[in-house]
């Protein structure tokens, strides 16, 4: 997840919410919420975290660019944090499977993915 400074906080919720309805995910199976690292102070963000009791995880610049080349890019966002891409890597990089496309959505970008089962030995 990515979104603009200083981004609202209950707009945030709201969007999020509205998007899990529309793709028939309960909102009891947010396990965790993701973005890079320089987000990770982001008001907004940590605020999503707490409402849906799910764990705040951050991934680093040199983890995301692992990565990044399995997504579409973005030459802002390279430009102003140094990845093409956020909220897809930091999905995989969670261990889970994508259920969404990125959505850009009026300041913040999101994607909704699904953890994948530990295999048990």
């Amino acid at each position: 997840m990515v979104v603009k400074k200083n981004y609202s906080a209950k707009t945030m919720i709201n969007v999020v919410k509205e998007k899990l309805k529309e793709n028939n995910i309960d909102e009891r199976a947010i396990k965790i919420v993701t973005s890079v690292e320089i987000k990770k102070d982001e008001m907004a963000i940590i605020a999503l975290s707490k409402y849906f009791n799910a764990e705040f995880k951050t991934f680093s610049i040199e983890e995301i660019k692992t990565v990044q080349n399995n997504y579409k890019g973005s030459d802002f966002v390279e430009k102003s944090i140094g990845v093409r891409s956020v909220c897809e890597p930091c999905v995989e990089l969670s261990n889970a499977t994508l259920l969404t496309d990125k959505m850009n959505l009026s300041g913040m970008t999101l994607c909704i993915g699904i953890l994948k089962l530990e295999s048990r030995a």
